[in-house]
């Protein structure tokens, strides 16, 4: 099962694969035409406070494969997503958004 809420909080049955596209919007609600140079970044941690990723991926398609979470306890993580820009600018267009792992 794979399942997003208004929210963005994210629900996804341990072993499972699950591919979604990050919409980009601006201030003005319209949407952001992506450069070449851009690129999106969801970061996935066991909590906000770790320094280390249970996994990284980019691209604005995420694609989450099985073994990505194959060997994840269940429960409660954490995940943000980036836009960085080709002139070292980042923007956290997703701010740390519960992430569940289910059975």
């Amino acid at each position: 099962m794979f399942n997003i809420t208004d929210e963005n909080v994210i629900y996804l049955t341990r072993g499972d694969s699950a591919d979604f596209k990050i919409n980009v919007y601006t201030i003005g609600g319209n949407e952001y035409e992506m450069k070449d140079t851009d690129t999106i970044t969801f970061t996935l941690k066991r909590s906000t406070s770790d320094k280390e990723n249970v996994f990284q991926k980019t691209g604005n398609i995420i694609r989450i494969n099985p073994n990505d979470t194959k060997d994840l306890s269940y429960g409660e993580y954490v995940y943000d997503v980036q836009l960085n820009f080709d002139n070292g600018d980042v923007d956290t267009i997703i701010e740390p958004t519960r992430f569940y792992v289910t059975e």
